[in-house]
């Protein structure tokens, strides 16, 4: 799913610790593990991040930043 919207409470930077789609774990490798996710608000005022999760894949984030703009 491209642009899966995660809604986060705090804004920042976010990067992938861990992802079911990585080879290591059967995987296709079609998460990049090196790509830093930035918070965004929507119109309706909801912050988040905006990510692509394949299907029957699961991905753990961390919070790495607390500017966006880094």
């Amino acid at each position: 799913y491209e642009g899966y919207f995660i809604p986060v409470t705090k804004k920042g930077i976010y990067k992938v610790i861990l992802s079911t789609d990585n080879v290591t774990f059967g995987g296709h490798d079609r998460i990049d593990e090196t790509y830093e996710y930035a918070t965004e608000q929507l119109d309706d005022a909801r912050t988040g991040i905006k990510l692509y999760l394949p299907s029957r894949c699961a991905i753990v984030l961390k919070k790495t930043s607390k500017n966006p703009s880094l």
